[in-house]
Order: C-alpha cells, then structure tokens, then sequence
C-alpha cells in the first residue's frame, strides 16, 4: 500500500508485516569472519578464520546500522518472497515458506528498511557491510543486492556470498569493491553513492522450509579493521544512528519529525566562508533552526590558494558536523561557475570562451574586406546581391571578391565572448573574463582548480560533505546583438549529430524563416546543448559520483524558453537533470511574483521545470536557492516573515524541497528563522522521498522555440507564451501537471494506455503550440495513443520535422493524431483528469496536489 499525501490532507499509511517462524539453536562463543576474495562463476569465493568474540567493551560499533533485535526494524522489513518473519529476542526470525512440495522455498528474500532517510550514507565511505546470522545451512549461496542513486537500472549491485560455517556467523562484504560487486555497468566502477535500498536473498532458490535463519545484525563501516572487530550492536547511548526507520503514526512523524524536524529537511545558510568566530556563528544558525551551511574559502586575491584558509574551514567543518550540520561546498568564487577566479584561463588563455558575430557590410563594386584586430578570424561569409544570395570564400582574416554593382556582405566573425573594449578586474569577479563551458578540456580544469582541492585539502573531513554547489553556469553571451556560441570542436560535433557542414549554414542563425533556416537553428542549439551538457554537468557529475558527494546548484534564467536557447542551448531540462540534485534559484519570493508566468527572477515555472526533470529521471531531490530581499516589493517588506512562508509553500508545491538560503542575517528576526526552519521542515519530512501523482503530462516544445530563435531578436516568442498559459490553465483548474520534453516521451515506455516517464505514469499528454517534432517523438506518441492514451492539441500541430526531408513524413503521422482542445474542452480535462480532492470556495489561485511516498 502506498502512502499518499496532498496539501490539503496529509496522511500517513504505514504498513507492519510480521509472521512466525522455528527455535533458534545456541549461540556459539566464537564469530566466523567471511572474506571475498574474487567472482567465480558467478558466485564469490570465500575465505574464513575463525576468531574468538571481541569483548564488549572493545567492538567497535557501527555509525550506521539495522539492529533486528528491534522489533521495529523487523516490522519495517518489505518485499518479502516465499518467507514469513516475526521478531525475537536475538533477532529477526525467518520461516521459508514451501513453494514446490518437496520441502523447497524457491527464491526466499526481503527488503531492509530504506536507507534513504541517511542522506550521508554513501557506499564508498561506509563499504564495508557486516552481516551478523544464526543460520543452519552453509552451503547455499546468500545474496546482498541494493541500489545506488547515482547508479540507474537496470543495474543492480549484488554480492554472492557463503555462511561458511553453522550457528552465529559473521561475513563481511565490500559494496563498493568492483571485484566482488556483479550486475553493475563497468561505468560506474568503483561503485559511489547514497545507498537507496538493501535486499536480502536468504538461500537464493534452494532452501529447505526446516532451514532456520535468524537475522542479528546489519551493520556498515569505514574501514575493514572496523569491519573485523566487530561482533554485535551494544544497546548503549553510544550507538550511534540506526538506518531503520523504526517508526509508528505517532512516535515518529507526528512526535518526532513533524514537531522537530530533522537536520536534512531544514535549510542550509549559505555564508560564503567561515571566520575565527565560527563557533558563534554555528550556534547561532542552529538557535534559528538551519539543519546545515552551504560555504567555501573566503573571496580574496589568495582564493584557493591559502592553507590556512583551508585549514579554517576544515576546523569549521568537523565542529558544524559534530552538532549534526549538513556540510555542503560552494564552487567558485562568486558566479557564474566555471571560472576559477580567473585561474582556468591562467592555465591556458585558449579556454576563453568564443563566439561568433554577424558583421554587415555594404558597398557598391568589388569587394576587399579585412576583419578588424579585436575578431580572432572568419568562420565564413555569404553574399547578396542582385543576383541571388550565397557562400563565398574567405580567408582567415580577408574576403576578397570582383563584384559589379550594390552588395550586403555578411561575415561570421568569430571573436572572445568577453566585452570588446572591456578590461578585466580580478577585485570585480564581474569583470572576470568567460570560459568556454563547451570545452571538456576547460571544464577538466576548472574541476581539478577547485573540486580536487577542495577533497585534497580537506582530507578525511571530505568525506561528511554531502554536496558541491555550481551557481549559474552559462556561456557569456547574455543578451547579446546577432551573436551565437561557438568552440573549436562544434563543426564536428554538428557535422557527427546532424550529417552537414554548419559553416555552410552559418546565414540560417541570424535571419531566414524558410524550413531549412528553422532546422539549421534547431539542430545548432541541440548542438550546443549536448555540448555543454557533457563537458560541464555531466563532467561534474561524474567527479561528484567518483569521489562520494552529490552534484548540485543551479543554472541561469530558469523561466523563459528563449533565455533557455540563447544561454546554453535549450535542452534546459537535460542539461539540469544530469546533476544529481537538479537546482533552481529564487530571487523574489513573494507569492505574488512566484505566481506571475512572466517572471524571470524566479516562478513557479522554472520550479515545476527542475521538478519535472528530477522526476522524469528518477530523482526526488529539489534544490532550490532561497533568496528573501533579492528583490522585492513594499508589501513584502511590511511583512517579510509572512511572506518569505508564503514563497516556500508555493516552492514546495511545485516541487522544492532541499532549501538553501541566502540572504543577509539581518533579514529575519530569530523567532522568524526559526518559524520558517520548522514550517519548511515539517513539510519536507512529510514529503521525504515522495513524488508528485498526477495523469497530466506538459509537454516542452524546445525544438519549435529553437526554430524561431534569431540570434539578436532576444524576445519571448508565441511558442514560450502559449506554453506559459497552457501551464496557468491547468493550474489555476486545480490540474497539476508534470513537464515533459521530447528525450523524456522518446525514452519512456508505454504501456495499458500510460505513458511511465522515470516516476511519473501519465494518460494525457497536453501539447501548447509545437511547430517542430522529430519523427521519433511522433512515433511514440501515435503508439501512447494506440494503446489507450490521450493527446489533446491548444494550437497548431507540428509540420517542421528536426531534420531535413522529413517534414512530409511527420505531418503523415501527426495530422490525425489525438485531439484539439478546442473540442475536447477544458470541462473535460477536469472530468477526466482531476485529482480525487477537490476544493470548493476559495479562490482560482489554490491548487491541489497528490504526492506518493516511494519507501512504501
């Protein structure tokens, strides 16, 4: 049974499984240590010595752990598989249930309690797994399984493993071994990340229903000596956390939860460096409630480069983690990301970001242009005149041309994104010079400037941070006149995505509106997209995954679909959704704002789009950067306290639920603080690990606003608009939806008339005005329809395909398929599609949302 949750009721179901089982034997005096040593026909081979019990006094005892001595950890077990369970004084109790008549249990298992609650339980820094059992059998292959966040299935870590001996044994397993770990990509290898869940293969397939199996302990530590020493929790106020759950209706979430929140579901402050005083300062953000500090090495001409610097915040940091903070590194010195203080660009004054500039030119008779010494060179040129418009040919600097009469000579001057005629200032981190965020290389860079550093000088404290904060990468062109991004490798990558020589097209980005210029530009900023996605947020992702922390923050002009294209590309959705805790920034809190489709400083657009992709991609963690008194209005001011509530509710209803604040101290009272620390705290623990529930998919039409982007005409176009109302609609008629864009409809799977896209099932598909579709998106779509699925049109359906000649085709598939709006209807969509609740009275303004619990 799932545990549903919506904003006007929030109910917690909580199952309790139990059973009962045989006698357990005696408890021998002595623990059999297990070894792996390597796989061997699929099954680890194991080595075993026997040592005597360690004294009590002297185990060491785990800072994570299941205790099934406790009954509650037994009843928080799932998942079980031809066994039955009861609790007892030593342990978990399983009774292997017959499946065969002949005294066989086939395939006995069960889930552990979740560990998802321990946000800082990550397999690479607690690997070693100790598993404590009374069991009969030593002969049947046992297997541990479990999932890794930043591991996506299908791949399943699971370890083979022997009880090498009868009675009370002891075997210890590496999770994060790759030599021992089976059913995982080697691209993931060696296995980092949060652990998720934990399944217990008892026997594998041949246990007997006489078998007895009792399950004492679970438990996981740093280091194998740690591992070796062990011999059994001690029931003592030294025990540190215990991984179950262990909770009821009462005791937990309405006791303990909900009335204190714990640290994870609190907000962090971001401080932008520790200083000698920063005892205070910690018992200063833990008197106004923050569950954790958001930080970095202060911002100075030594930035990255002072010791002491680091060796403050490395003392700042084991004090903050000692009182129980969430330790999270911020990286760069101030924004954008990507930059290093300047010390990228130090290393190879070739990672300074480029692009290219439309210059024109007119003139009468032959031609002899030369490019002006601020341009780098010629990407190439095209000519009008009286007798047509075309290429010409360029050298790298000149174009030179017999010509007779008037001529507009356009040239692609490539030039450094960076202001021409600007000087950098290294004490103004506005003024500092761009790098190329579409250069793998110049990413490399930046992470091993500031990434390896930050792990490299803060030693084993490293290891309790829990995440790196990036702040508003994008690639310098904000807002520029006939201008486009490029790098040296983009003709390539453009030529290897899309089949044809960009160069060639270059007039396509700047002016036309002929099928061929709408899909030169939408295959461009897909190029551009993909680019930047792999050089920085999946490269940054992939060292966060390698060395144990989770990839965060966020990036620029979340809202608009324009700002989307002209800052890194459009595919806003993938770009962000590589980032294990996908992010958005919030600069005028006020309800009044959020609610406003047409703000670009933060609204419940941009927090529904990083909602959707952490969804659509299996994740249920939403950053969100807080920012009371960024911006704001004079109500706001006559109550900021009420108002800054206000924000995170709507926030957290459209997705939020990981709050980094950042605003100045004087901007809320200590009771404030403290009302707002613990009202977005009891909604987050509620919500932990939850999804939103709804039928309604929105679909993105990023290829058509790509189509009828021109580089210099940076206005909101019909595209962006119809989609902003399409989304207010819904609503403001108490219809929640989920943003969905083609890559997430081409891979999602269809099935009994719903579409499931990462966590979401969806049976209507919502299309705003869309003027271009891929053939593949038509496809899945006619097949979502085919088997029970509805798609209803708001305006014109798609008659440009993404590439060239095949328009023809894709108007064959999508001219009879679904529904317009103007016929289906709104009252309709409501009928069909409604949330169970409804609210009566009230105003257009207060929606409805149902979340399902996933630990259920």
């Amino acid at each position: 049974m799932k545990k549903y949750f919506r904003l006007t009721a929030l109910i917690l179901l909580l199952v309790i499984s139990s059973g009962c089982g045989a006698e357990l034997p005696q408890t021998p005096t002595s623990t059999t240590i297990q070894t792996t040593a390597q796989n061997t026909e699929g099954t680890t081979e194991i080595t075993s010595e026997t040592l005597q019990t360690t004294p009590a006094e002297e185990t060491v005892q785990p800072k994570y752990y299941y205790d099934f001595k406790d009954e509650n950890t037994v009843y928080s077990c799932t998942d079980f598989n031809n066994v039955t369970v009861k609790p007892t004084e030593d342990g978990m109790q399983v009774q292997f249930n017959l499946t065969d008549g002949n005294d066989t249990c086939f395939d006995p298992y069960f889930s552990l309690p979740s560990p998802t609650a321990q946000k800082r339980f990550r397999v690479n820094q607690y690997p070693y797994a100790v598993i404590i059992a009374n069991t009969s059998r030593c002969d049947l292959p046992a297997i541990l399984r479990y999932h890794v966040k930043n591991i996506p299935s299908p791949s399943y870590p699971s370890i083979y493993f022997y009880f090498e001996g009868t009675g009370r044994q002891k075997v210890i397993l590496n999770l994060a071994d790759s030599e021992q770990v089976m059913f995982v990509d080697a691209q993931y290898h060696p296995i980092k990340g949060t652990l998720t869940d934990i399944r217990l293969d008892v026997f594998e397939n041949e246990a007997n229903v006489n078998d007895f199996f009792v399950l004492e302990s679970v438990a996981f530590f740093k280091t194998l000596e740690e591992a070796e020493s062990f011999t059994g929790i001690i029931q003592s106020e030294n025990t540190d956390i215990s991984v179950t759950p262990g909770y009821d209706i009462s005791d937990k979430w309405l006791a303990e939860e909900f009335t204190n929140p714990s640290n994870v579901y609190r907000a962090r402050k971001l401080l932008y460096q520790f200083d000698r005083s920063y005892e205070f300062t910690l018992s200063a953000l833990q008197h106004m409630g923050y569950g954790g500090v958001l930080t970095n090495v202060p911002f100075t001409d030594q930035y990255l480069k002072n010791d002491e610097d680091f060796a403050l915040l490395k003392e700042a940091f084991d004090k903050a983690n000692e009182m129980g903070f969430e330790l999270w590194l911020y990286d760069e010195y101030q924004w954008p990301s990507g930059k290093a203080f300047g010390y990228v660009l130090d290393y190879d004054a070739n990672f300074e970001a480029t692009g290219v500039e439309l210059l024109t030119i007119t003139g009468e008779g032959n031609i002899s242009y030369t490019l002006p010494d601020e341009y780098i060179s010629l990407i190439g040129a095209s000519l009008e005149t009286e007798h047509g418009f075309y290429n010409v040919e360029t050298s790298a600097d000149s174009v030179n041309i017999e010509n007779s009469g008037k001529y507009t000579l356009y040239v692609y001057a490539r030039r450094h994104t960076y202001p021409i005629g600007q000087t950098e200032d290294r004490t103004n981190f506005f003024s500092l010079r761009n790098v190329d965020l579409l250069n793998p290389d110049a990413v490399a860079k930046f992470i091993e400037i500031t990434y390896d550093k930050y792990r490299d000088e803060l030693t084993d404290t490293f290891e309790d941070v829990t995440a790196f904060f990036t702040d508003e990468p994008n690639l310098g062109n904000r807002d520029y006149a006939n201008y486009v991004v490029w790098t040296d490798a983009l003709p390539q990558k453009f030529l290897e995505m899309h089949g044809y020589d960009i160069t060639e097209h270059m007039h396509s980005l700047y002016f036309g509106n002929s099928e061929e210029d709408k899909i030169v530009r939408i295959n461009f900023y897909d190029t551009v997209s993909q680019m930047f996605a792999e050089a920085y947020t999946e490269q940054i992702a992939a060292w966060c995954a390698e060395n144990g922390v989770e990839s965060s923050g966020h990036l620029l002009f979340e809202e608009p679909l324009y700002r989307h294209i002209e800052t890194y590309g459009g595919d806003f959705m993938d770009i962000v959704g590589k980032m294990s805790i996908p992010g958005i920034d919030i600069l005028h809190v006020e309800g009044e704002n959020l609610l406003n489709s047409n703000s670009d400083v933060g609204s419940y657009i941009g927090i529904k789009y990083v909602a959707s992709v952490a969804k659509n991609t299996g994740k249920t963690d939403v950053m969100i950067e807080y920012t009371p008194l960024a911006n704001t209005s004079a109500r706001f001011l006559d109550d900021p306290d009420r108002y800054s509530i206000e924000g995170a509710t709507i926030s957290t209803f459209c997705g939020a639920n990981n709050f980094c604040v950042i605003c100045p101290d004087s901007g809320f009272t200590v009771n404030a603080a403290k009302n707002f620390n613990s009202y977005i705290g009891r909604i987050n623990a509620l919500l932990d690990n939850s999804t939103t529930v709804t039928p309604i998919g929105l679909f993105v039409p990023t290829d058509s606003a790509r189509a009828e982007h021109i580089a210099g005409e940076n206005c909101e176009g019909e595209i962006d608009s119809n989609l902003k109302i399409c989304a207010e609609t819904l609503l403001k008629n108490g219809l929640d939806f989920t943003f969905i864009d083609a890559e997430s409809i081409e891979q999602g799977a269809v099935t009994n008339g719903k579409f499931n896209i990462g966590l979401g099932e969806y049976s209507v598909i919502i299309m705003p005005q869309t003027d271009v579709m891929s053939l593949q998106t038509a496809n899945k779509l006619k097949e979502f329809e085919e088997n029970g699925g509805t798609i209803i049109w708001t305006g014109a359906r798609p008659s440009i395909s993404t590439k060239l000649n095949e328009s023809a085709a894709l108007t064959s598939i999508v001219e009879n398929l679904g529904e317009d709006f103007a016929s289906y209807g709104l009252e309709k969509i409501k009928d069909n599609f409604a949330p169970s609740i409804q609210i009566e009275g009230g105003n257009e303004l207060l929606w409805v949302s149902q979340y399902t619990r996933l630990d259920s």
